[in-house]
Parts: structure tokens; sequence; C-alpha cells
């Protein structure tokens, strides 16, 4: 396959391309409520909740890794005491 086979390949248009990545992951401050969002999700107590409705509907496995991020997150606090 030499060059003239490269030439005949079809352009790309810029329509094509990929999605822009969203404001957050850019550089701009995240909105308070994605500040809450994400301190919620770091409490033991959201991922056990997380757990029991995962189990519930029959994701078991994925229960188990809420369960131990909650365990952990308890973990990292006694430690920092």
């Amino acid at each position: 396959m030499g060059a003239e086979a490269r030439e005949c390949a079809p352009k790309r248009s810029p329509a094509r391309h990929a999605p822009r990545a969203a404001a957050s992951s850019r550089g701009q401050p995240m909105s308070t409520e994605d500040d809450r969002e994400k301190r919620r999700e770091e409490s033991p107590e959201w991922h056990r909740v997380r757990a029991k409705s995962l189990r519930k509907n029959g994701f078991t496995k994925m229960a188990e890794e809420h369960e131990q991020i909650a365990q952990a997150i308890e973990r990292r606090r006694q430690q920092a005491k």
C-alpha cells in the first residue's frame, strides 16, 4: 500500500470528530451541586444504601464493592483520628 492508496482515502469532516469534553474537565470550577454530590458519595452511609439497593435488584457483586468502599472510608476516618 503506497502513497496512492492514502490519497484516495476519504477525508473526515469536522462534524465526525468526538464530542468535546464537559466544562468541568477543561479546567472550569465545578459547581457547588457537584461538590455536594461528591461529598455524599464519600460517606459510608451513601455506599451502604447503594449496596442495599443494588442487592435488592440482583447486583450482588457491585453491592459487595460498595460495601467494601464503605468499610474503607470508615477505616480511613479511624486512622485519621
